[in-house]
């Protein structure tokens, strides 16, 4: 049970809103633009992709990671610099694909469908993180869903890609799990 006063937040980094799934890709690295297109019409060189990395992702996660990545903005590059955290990105792949791709493709899938609910019908405080240098998820996608939520607290990074929450965690942390 919640003290009294205590505020209750709900936070997004870096996600993935409605506007990036739209006819806009501005802002989205060729790769994912590739990634996302080959999902939605071309079903059949989907699943040989999905059998090259369900083969590869458990057993070369470093090699696999740094094909999924492709170029990345300044910031994330000094960021994936960091053998920490490379290391634990390439756990969370292996982890992703320890049982198939089942899971991955799942929520691959999601970006291709409408969602059950309207952003406007968020009722609880929201606290948004965004990098405006974000080549994996555009920062016009955060823009739409930080407008659309009534009750948005965004914070958009001008110097920081989709990996800036390696850097934001005490902040991440302290913002929505207050003391």
């Amino acid at each position: 049970m919640e003290a009294a006063g205590a505020a209750h937040w709900d936070g997004i980094i870096s996600g993935v809103g409605t506007a990036y799934v739209g006819p806009e890709t501005g802002g989205i690295s060729r790769l994912n633009r590739a990634l996302i297109s080959v999902a939605r019409r071309l079903r059949v060189v989907a699943g040989v992709v999905k059998g090259v990395v369900t083969f590869a992702a458990p057993r070369l996660p470093d090699r696999t990671l740094v094909q999924f990545l492709g170029k990345l903005p300044q910031p994330d590059e000094e960021i994936m610099a960091r053998p920490e955290v490379t290391a634990v990105l390439a756990e969370d792949l292996r982890e992703a694909f320890r049982g198939g791709a089942e899971g991955v493709e799942l929520e691959l899938g999601l970006f291709d469908r409408p969602w059950r609910f309207e952003l406007g019908q968020v009722s609880v405080p929201v606290h948004l993180w965004h990098g405006e240098a974000d080549l994996s998820v555009p920062p016009a996608s955060g823009h739409a869903v930080a407008a659309a939520i009534p009750d948005c607290r965004p914070v958009f990074i001008a110097d920081a890609g989709h990996f800036a929450v390696v850097d934001l965690m005490d902040e991440v942390t302290a913002t929505l799990f207050p003391s």
